[in-house]
């Protein structure tokens, strides 16, 4: 005779047997029944082929269609120039506009490569100014829109609203704040002159 020792733990390992073979059986017939359906090769439209539509189909589910007939044209340099503005007063605002009490001026740093000598000249004096270092404030600006209002051979304005997040000792506030970014052109290369919080 076995002991009570001996016949509860071959009662439960038999329950245990029990539960991973219904486990594996399960776990085997789902895989049956998730198998891909068979690709019917006959109905494979190319890349090239179109629907009736006009609209290229591709296998890659990332590509967009292309309709028929549509030209795709290169943008002309006065594109790429304003394009390029618009983008770098965008990033000289997130950039500027984005500092905490605890990030020691690192967002004046970061767009010194950005602007003109005398608007760093300008904003630089701030490094090295006291903070104060028992109450926090992190304020994130992340620019929403922008607009190239005026665009010369040399200069542009471009017009930004941008959402600005603050957080002061916890206490969390957002404002929508417009901003005029005026920007030179300093050799090939396109620097922020000055700019202006409205």
């Amino acid at each position: 005779m076995l002991s009570i020792r001996a016949r509860i733990f071959a009662i439960v390992s038999i329950i245990v047997l029990f539960i991973v073979g219904i486990s594996l059986i399960l776990i085997v017939m789902s895989k049956k029944n998730t198998q891909p359906a068979p690709v019917d090769t006959n109905n494979i439209v190319s890349q090239d082929n179109f629907t009736e539509q006009g609209a290229a189909l591709s296998g890659n589910n990332n590509v967009a269609p292309v309709p028929v007939g549509i030209q795709v044209q290169p943008q002309s340099t006065e594109q790429i120039e304003r394009n390029a503005v618009k983008q770098l007063a965008k990033i000289f605002i997130e950039r500027y506009g984005s500092y905490s009490t605890d990030s020691n001026f690192q967002n004046i740093k970061d767009v010194q490569s950005l602007v003109m000598p005398a608007l760093w000249a300008k904003i630089s004096t701030k490094i090295g100014s006291k903070l104060d270092a028992q109450n926090f404030v992190g304020v994130t600006t992340i620019a929403v829109s922008a607009v190239v209002d005026e665009m010369q051979s040399d200069s542009a304005t471009v017009s930004i609203m941008a959402t600005q997040t603050e957080d002061k000792n916890g206490a969390r506030s957002t404002v929508q704040k417009n901003v005029t970014v005026y920007l030179v052109k300093s050799g090939s290369n396109w620097l922020v002159d000055k700019f202006e919080w409205k």
